[in-house]
């Protein structure tokens, strides 16, 4: 600040998106809080029904985040695209991981439901939030939109099928 500077401003945007990979990124764990989500959910209907209050919870949470999921889907789909460079044409997706379970679930139950749609949710709202500025410094890639439209589509098929599994009665 002595010379009338924000010092690291300009070399390091700490909190601000700078590229279309962050916005991936993000997604790719929305995505898992989600299916994370709906597993729990699978296991929570085989002890019982959720109460109404949870039910509440489900619907609200899910609905929220695939409103969130639908506005940044637009968001993109109507960016302009930029081309490729050289290296950037060289460079391929990261692999998509398996969905297995593998650690021990912290919260479980309707609630650790809940709770992973809301994370879920402020990754989408993040990225929503940042894109406005990202947009006035680089455009993604086609790429990199096709990717950003799959998971926002799996995300919002997850929390249909969490739509659908709070209300009825289990057939598992």
């Amino acid at each position: 600040m002595a010379q009338g500077r924000r010092p690291l401003r300009a070399a390091a945007p700490v909190f601000d998106t700078v590229n279309f990979g962050e916005v991936i990124s993000r997604l790719r764990r929305a995505e898992g809080k989600v299916r994370m989500g709906l597993h729990i959910l699978r296991k929570a209907r085989l002890a019982g029904l959720p109460s109404s209050q949870d039910r509440a919870a489900l619907v609200q949470g899910a609905t929220a985040l695939i409103e969130r999921a639908t506005e940044l889907g637009r968001m993109v789909q109507t960016a302009p695209e930029d081309q490729p460079t050289e290296s950037e044409q060289l460079v391929t997706s990261r692999p998509t991981r398996g969905h297995e379970v593998q650690k021990p679930l912290k919260a479980t139950g309707y609630q650790g439901v809940a709770g992973r749609l809301s994370n879920a949710a402020s990754y989408i709202l993040k990225s929503a939030r940042d894109l406005p500025a990202l947009l006035q410094e680089v455009h993604p890639l086609r790429r990199e939109k096709e990717e950003i439209e799959e998971r926002l589509t799996r995300i919002v098929a997850d929390c249909l099928a969490i739509l659908r599994g709070a209300g009825e009665p289990s057939t598992a």
